[in-house]
């Protein structure tokens, strides 16, 4: 049976703080209006990065539980402009 991811959105939500312990990570969930554009992401991803200290080192991660849904374009655009 196909699952899909956005089927367990409550799971992420549960899990959310043992994942940021886990991994030392700062975890952004983007939902579909997040991703309507590469500066909606970046303001999201500003939000999280703003409740680090500046001494902080940690990983980001991403989670996009609608990932079907959004526009591929808007999604490689964001990627190229992190690397």
């Amino acid at each position: 049976m196909r699952t899909n991811i956005s089927d367990h959105i409550q799971l992420f939500y549960k899990l959310n703080d043992q994942i940021r312990l886990e991994f030392n990570s700062v975890l952004i969930t983007l939902n579909e209006a997040d991703c309507s554009s590469v500066g909606k992401i970046l303001t999201t991803t500003k939000y999280a990065l703003n409740e680090l200290d500046e001494t902080e080192k940690r990983s980001l991660i991403f989670i996009i539980p609608e990932f079907e849904s959004i526009s591929l374009t808007t999604f490689e655009n964001f990627v190229t402009l992190l690397g």
